[in-house]
């Protein structure tokens, strides 16, 4: 764990230096396998998530790269609970994609769309908690997120989902792996 967060330390700054300016936001997040074993119907992996984007040019149409960690339970659950973690799956999303200001209701209130490539690195979870006969999860994946936020201010609401493309689920086909979130933050 202290490799990653040397790693973040070092990488951070260099995201954000000198750009038009960074996004900070923390919010929950709801993951979905799409094998039923993994995530029974009517569950989810629930968890929140801190991250730090920047906004790499001005303008209305900008390009955007960051980081985002997540700290989900591995075992799926009816439970609306985001903040009580038993079995921690933790990863870590890179980012990088395009965002617009679609709709510009003054200078301080605007809506905004994203559309994001995303690579995700699994840091931590326990495989023996690991349902059925699965064996391991993954540790790198990859998906597309989309997503829709306003700004009031320099204040910020966003919901996104995260189509997952890589099966999460090592040698177990079909167990994309999807994320919703919702986050509040601050642009700087």
């Amino acid at each position: 764990m202290k490799k990653y967060i040397f790693f973040l330390l070092l990488v951070l700054p260099a995201i954000t230096y000198a750009q038009p300016g960074a996004h900070v936001y923390g919010g929950i997040s709801a993951l979905r396998f799409s094998n039923d074993i993994m995530t029974p119907e009517g569950t989810a992996h629930r968890g929140y998530h801190i991250g730090l984007d920047a906004r790499l040019n001005p303008g209305d149409l900008y390009f955007v790269a960051g980081l985002c960690f997540h700290n989900l339970n591995l075992t799926a659950s009816s439970d609306k609970n985001y903040f009580s973690i038993d079995n921690k799956m933790q990863f870590l999303k890179m980012r990088v994609g395009m965002q617009a200001h679609i709709i510009k209701f003054t200078s301080a209130l605007q809506i905004r769309a994203k559309v994001l490539l995303v690579g995700t690195r699994v840091l931590d979870y326990q495989r023996s908690s690991l349902p059925g006969n699965f064996t391991d999860i993954n540790e790198i994946g990859g998906g597309v997120l989309f997503g829709i936020g306003a700004e009031l201010l320099a204040f910020t609401m966003d919901l996104s989902y995260d189509l997952g493309l890589t099966d999460g689920l090592l040698d177990v086909e079909g167990s994309k792996v999807h994320v919703i979130s919702f986050n509040i933050g601050f642009f700087f």
